[in-house]
């Protein structure tokens, strides 16, 4: 028992494979295990892009990225369906966001 809440401790007579298991987390954490791996995975790609390119592009393609695993997150059943939503507006911000960015050549 941790703060009142009884944890699923069974976990050996109910995983069975990778599914099973993230199942599992998702339901001893109370669904915030996948958020907060999209979430840490967004830093660590946005951190990484950045050294290579300019923000508007790194998150850009951050946000692309998570956008895909959030899909298919979405789809297994591991993800609510906001979360999937914010991802895709997420990464159409940063669409418009590198279209003002860019440069104008010429002027």
């Amino acid at each position: 028992m941790v703060n009142g809440t009884i944890l699923p401790t069974d976990a050996s007579q109910n995983i069975t494979g990778i599914f099973s298991f993230m199942q599992w987390t998702q339901e001893a954490s109370d669904g915030v295990f996948i958020p907060s791996i999209l979430l840490g995975l967004w830093i660590i790609v946005f951190v990484m892009l950045k050294g290579t390119t300019n923000s508007p592009n790194a998150f850009v393609g951050t946000s692309a990225l998570i956008m895909l695993i959030s899909i298919m997150f979405t789809t297994m059943g591991f993800l609510s369906s906001s979360y999937m939503y914010i991802s895709i507006l997420l990464t159409a911000i940063g669409v418009v966001w590198a279209y003002l960015e860019k440069p104008s050549y010429g002027e």
